[in-house]
């Protein structure tokens, strides 16, 4: 089985199938990409970091701020998240790759969320295949699936 470990200054936790369930949090410090995201996250890691051992969950839309959180994380934080959308592949995975840090998948492309299940999973292979092409393992991607609920689907209600 497939299992992702991340961790802080002192504790590590295991992601995986045969693993307790794992709840995991991100703070996003982006409401808005603008150039006192870098900054923000520096202060958001530090502050997070000297009030909580666990490991870091960073988010941000900004490629800076993004570092600037990996640079500073005790441990080895997950990053969230990557999609298959191009551009943000060519981004992410590098910093991936750099930090040796695991990762989300988000199954949204260049389309949006497909509600064909199928569709997802071709999007999350393809960001496995994606981050394998940059010498990142696939145990360090952890695939959110974008389960649809009914009232989500388009096709609700007909």
């Amino acid at each position: 089985m497939t299992r992702t470990v991340i961790e802080s200054k002192t504790k590590t936790v295991v992601i995986g199938f045969d693993e307790p369930f794992c709840v995991i949090g991100d703070y996003n410090t982006n409401p808005t990409p603008n150039e006192t995201e870098t900054p923000l996250m520096r202060k958001v890691v530090e502050i997070v970091q000297s009030l909580v051992d666990i490991p870091l969950c960073i988010d941000s839309s900004v490629p800076g701020a993004l570092e600037r959180g990996l640079e500073l994380a005790q441990g080895r934080p997950l990053l969230n998240s990557v999609t298959g959308e191009e551009e943000r592949l060519e981004m992410i995975l590098p910093l991936v790759k750099k930090y040796n840090v695991p990762v989300v998948a988000i199954s949204n492309d260049d389309t949006g969320i497909s509600e064909d299940p199928d569709v997802r999973f071709a999007v999350a292979k393809r960001i496995v295949e994606r981050a394998a092409d940059h010498g990142i393992p696939a145990h360090d991607i952890v695939v959110d699936p974008l389960v649809m609920p009914v009232g989500a689907m388009s096709t609700a209600g007909l």
